[in-house]
């Protein structure tokens, strides 16, 4: 179970939440109406920025705002329990136990002394007199008396967490009429201040409706939210506080304008880690890589920049620094700085973030060429990949102007901002060669009115049916069949099941071991572990059962089952136990469980720590249920863990596998016997890249596998930073020749991709000349065949490459000539994924691997689906890679020295 507070791994809703439509043209802030809303049908010469609707503002009635229901402003306290309820409202879980509405001194926008709060002094019952603290681990819901709507728009205020209704664990508010959602919002995900909302609600003037205040979020905070909602002063009346949102239905926007957008609402993304604003681009200075340094994904030549560029000569600009695709530079080895200048091309991905507003606000500037252009000069935003807004500049040169993006409809989710920039400085266009941006702010105010080329997509994209969703693997083989139990990618990482028999095609995935619903349960979040069968058939499943709130935070937990395919495996609380006799009672999870034969009895490995360094543990038993501390199996002295452990054994030789946690080292890894009873690092100990993890081994003597995963990057884009959670990956293992533990392509997989597929040269660089089945390449050249359209195997030999440069495999998108590479060093024994020119970057996969022999043959497995490659080396050592649209890529080989290719053979 690989754990790092620093990567989320909540994955947002994919229930689609429909767009708003956007009409009419830019409007500057000369040629705005005085009142800041602009009402929907009103007739204005002033403004061309109205809506489609054709009802006028005098069609709906003058309603001066007032409360919409008694009570709705939560001033009201002290019945003890069921103080909510006895003021006329339906209330569950934790809201249930608040003393009333909690006080609001220290709540930037609050209105009145008290607000509703999901969090406060509460009473356990009708029996207790005792206030205490209710908080974040607590959950639970309000809804209020039902009302009559009276007026066209419901204004409130609202802060707290981001999470939608309609995900794993919301903080929300939804109003329902007829029983059905019609409108929604959530918090604006600030801890003590309140941000205006409105929904326009004149079709349901007349109708009876119920307002829901939903807390579901319990007092983990792997998904970067708040644990709570905050509401206060719901009113009704013929005008809107704030633009309207959370339609559940097509709709039409009313912009809000702020005449100060620069410090309108809030820095859009900070450092992560930090509250450092870096959405303002004032910062420098690290040389080589300082993007990098403050949490963005950059690619090509933009890897070099030294931070923001000066902005005293750029028009508009804020501050010292904005943006720029150009700039100060420095190349990876410190040497002297030069000038970066307008025929530089790469892109750069923001940290991620999640959408907790209307409009995003930014000032941009440069090459006015779309984000779909072969020279695009853009920045566009991501949800789950997919580019959903974008926007150019407009070919002024030194000047930079405020542009909006109405992103109403993708509140709650998680986004990043992306800079490109593909416009080689070759004056094959009229625009600008660079790209330049500033200031990127959250607000519920519009700088100017967005312009209907800005959106892209309202659909929330998701994520295809193939994929499983898949956290740490833990395989069991039986019968001919893989059965894949896997930590779900999703909420509390829930134990599912998928289960193969080649590796391509599985059952439908579904959750056979669920979380802890009490706050306080061990397994309020599971873990990684086992599944074993006794000498009686029963199966007994033991995994991690991990919650930061009490002690012990982590224990081995057991559930058993009849079958192994059941979904209703029973859990066994009473066969809970934790760190003893030395070993950790935090650190201590990954069960892993056997027969040893040897030993006469059944052995657990562990992850933990003992005395303080980090070991693979060992826990012994007779029966399956009573477990004895032995010394650990290994320790090191280690800042961090040996996660997923693994004894292996091969024509009876014994291997220790384990994830290594360390970022400098985030590898799957294994030891060898040292002839002395303990353990020892043999040369390329990592069997992959840190582009898979968590791997663990199953099936019978003459087919082990190893199952891991291959995770995705923030915000999908290759440019962005690895987070928890990917796709299933397996490799073959066994002993070489020389009796090392190796890792091939699953014959499983290759045995299906046996139709030869017959292309040729495609674009070439240098002097490329075919023969027979093979190729050769002069001096510094490459070669593309063919674009992967559904998983493809290639199979290559080559016996001859260069000692002194890089070879490969070439990557090339024929529409913009973007590239990336998977490059083998000679000099380095390494094999490295890298993207453009970004081969310096730190967060690479790369491994290593013996480069030495007269033949190297290469396995290249590319999956466009689920976006991710694997190349095996002389079935030695692979490196497993995320690359998204992969099927928009030529694929071939290149050299930096002359390449002899003995055969490159494709199949599908």
């Amino acid at each position: 179970m690989m754990k790092n507070d620093n990567e989320p791994k909540w994955v947002p809703a994919t229930a689609m939440i429909l767009g708003i439509a956007l009409s009419g043209c830019k409007t500057g802030a000369a040629d705005r109406p005085p009142e800041s809303v602009i009402q929907i049908g009103e007739a204005s010469s002033t403004s061309s920025s109205q809506s489609s609707s054709s009802s006028s503002a005098s069609e709906w009635p003058d309603y001066p705002a007032q409360l919409l229901f008694e009570h709705a402003g939560f001033e009201f306290c002290c019945s003890q329990f069921g103080t909510y309820e006895a003021h006329g409202f339906a209330a569950s879980g934790v809201v249930q136990m608040l003393d009333g509405g909690h006080w609001a001194e220290g709540i930037d926008g609050a209105q009145g002394e008290r607000v509703f709060a999901s969090y406060g002094d509460g009473f356990d019952d009708e029996e207790d007199t005792s206030a205490e603290w209710k908080g974040w681990e607590l959950t639970g819901s309000l809804t209020t008396p039902e009302f009559e709507i009276p007026a066209r728009y419901i204004n409130f205020l609202a802060g707290g967490g981001l999470n939608t209704y309609d995900s794993e664990r919301p903080t929300a508010v939804v109003l329902r009429v007829g029983g059905e959602v019609v409108r929604h919002a959530t918090g604006n995900g600030q801890e003590a201040s309140l941000s205006p909302v409105t929904w326009e609600v004149g079709e349901f003037i007349g109708q009876t409706g119920q307002i829901e205040i939903m807390d579901g979020h319990d007092d983990q905070g792997d998904d970067g939210n708040l644990r709570f909602i905050l509401v206060d002063h719901i009113e009704a009346s013929s005008s809107a506080a704030t633009t309207p949102s959370g339609l559940t239905g097509d709709g039409s926007v009313e912009l809000v304008y702020t005449d100060a957008p620069a410090t309108e609402g809030l820095p859009l993304f900070t450092r992560p880690g930090s509250d450092q604003n870096i959405a303002n681009f004032e910062f420098c200075c690290a040389q080589f890589n300082t993007y990098q340094e403050h949490g963005f994904g950059v690619t090509g030549d933009l890897v070099t920049l030294n931070g923001g560029e000066w902005a005293a000569s750029v028009n508009g600009a804020q501050g010292e620094r904005v943006f720029a695709s150009f700039g100060e530079a420095f190349d990876s080895d410190g040497s002297a700085g030069y000038f970066l200048g307008w025929s530089a091309v790469g892109r750069v991905a923001s940290p991620e973030f999640v959408i907790g507003r209307n409009f995003i606000n930014f000032l941009i500037g440069g090459g006015s060429n779309a984000y779909d252009q072969p020279r695009a000069t853009a920045v566009m935003l991501r949800v789950n990949g997919e580019v959903v807004r974008q926007a150019s500049g407009d070919d002024q040169v030194d000047s930079v102007s405020w542009v909006t993006w109405d992103v109403s409809a993708l509140k709650g989710h998680r986004a990043i901002v992306e800079f490109i920039d593909n416009h080689p400085d070759d004056g094959a266009d009229e625009a600008l060669a660079y790209i330049m941006a500033d200031e990127f702010r959250a607000a519920d105010k519009a700088a100017e009115t967005p312009v209907e080329g800005s959106v892209v997509s309202n659909v929330i994209p998701g994520t295809p049916a193939s994929r499983l969703r898949m956290g740490d693997p833990n395989p069991y083989y039986e019968n001919g069949t893989y059965h894949v139990f896997y930590l779900h990618d999703d909420g509390r990482h829930p134990w599912y099941l998928a289960s193969t028999d080649d590796l391509t095609s599985f059952t439908a995935p579904r959750e056979v071991l669920p979380v802890g619903d009490a706050a306080d349960s061990q397994d309020n979040w599971t873990g990684s572990g086992s599944v074993i069968k006794d000498d009686t058939g029963e199966y007994h499943l033991f995994y991690t059962g991990h919650n930061q709130t009490i002690t012990p935070v982590e224990a081995v937990m057991k559930a058993v089952a009849g079958e192994v395919t059941s979904d209703s495996w029973m859990k066994q609380p009473e066969r809970t136990f934790t760190g003893t006799n030395g070993y950790s009672d935090y650190d201590f999870r990954d069960p892993w469980v056997f027969w040893n034969a040897d030993d006469n009895a059944y052995w657990m490995l562990l992850t933990s720590r003992y005395n303080d360094q980090a070991a693979i543990g060992l826990y012994t038993s007779d029966d399956l249920d009573t477990w004895t501390p032995q010394p650990p199996l290994y320790q090191e002295t280690s800042d961090l863990n040996l996660e997923v452990p693994d004894l292996l054994m091969l024509d009876d030789h014994p291997f220790l596998l384990y994830s290594d946690q360390r970022d400098a080292s985030r590898q799957v890894r294994h030891l060898v016997a040292d002839g002395a009873g303990g353990w020892e690092y043999p040369d390329y100990d990592a069997l992959d890249g840190r582009g898979y993890y968590a791997g663990r081994s199953a099936g019978p003597n003459d087919e082990k596998l190893l199952f891991g995963w291959v995770p995705h990057k923030l915000g999908k884009a290759d440019s962005g930073l690895f987070r928890w959670g990917g796709d299933l990956v397996s490799h073959e293992l066994y002993r070489n020749s020389n009796g090392d533990l190796s890792v091939k392509m699953p014959d499983l997989i290759s045995t299906q991709l046996d139709s030869g597929q017959s292309v040729g040269l495609a674009w070439q660089r240098g002097t490329v000349t075919e023969n027979g089945s093979g190729f050769s390449v002069s001096g510094d050249g490459a070669f593309t065949l063919m674009s992967p359209q559904a998983l493809t195997r290639w199979h290559i030999e080559l016996d001859g490459y260069p000692a002194a440069e890089s070879f490969g495999i070439q990557f090339r998108r024929p529409d913009n000539g973007q590239q990336a590479f998977v490059s083998l060093s000679t000099a380095d024994n390494e094999a490295r994924f890298h993207l453009d020119s970004d081969a310096d970057n730190p967060n690479d996969p790369r491994v290593a691997v013996p480069l030495n022999d007269p033949v190297v043959t290469l396995d290249l497995l590319l999956d466009p689906i689920n976006e991710y490659g694997v190349l095996y080396i002389n079935e030695f050592r692979a490196l497993t890679f995320r690359f998204y649209d992969m099927n928009a890529y030529e694929v071939g080989l290149f050299s930096g020295d002359g390449l002899n290719v003995i055969s490159a053979e494709i199949y599908q």
